[in-house]
């Protein structure tokens, strides 16, 4: 994340002056990112540990990475984490998601069983 906050161009702190192609930034992808990319239908399958419906983040990141990559090859990568981030913190309660009172509520499957812990 420390990458994505010093290189990116349109954030402050931008210690590259632009150089850094949004497309080339890395994503995170921690367990609320993953969860909310699995509840949207964006990801059509995703890992869960066993017997618990917690998602696998780690094992998932590359083939979030891939798929972003497809469908947005010239994207801000760090702009699409950080926002299902902050979707999954804000909204996409573990247990009790808060979905009419999210801004992507349309284009939610309510997959709501797929948790990040």
């Amino acid at each position: 994340m420390y990458v994505g906050w010093v290189c990116h161009p349109n954030l402050y702190i931008d210690v590259f002056n632009g150089q850094v192609p949004l497309n080339s930034i890395p994503m995170v992808v921690d367990g609320h990112v993953c969860k909310v990319l699995a509840r949207t239908g964006f990801l059509p399958t995703v890992l869960i540990e066993e017997k618990k419906p917690i998602v696998k983040a780690e094992d998932e990141r590359s083939k979030i990475e891939m798929h972003v990559k497809t469908k947005y090859s010239y994207g801000d990568f760090f702009a699409i984490d950080y926002g299902a981030f902050y979707i999954g913190i804000n909204y996409c309660k573990e247990t009790s998601p808060q979905c009419s009172k999210c801004p992507v509520d349309d284009l939610y499957r309510k997959n709501v069983q797929v948790r990040a812990y």
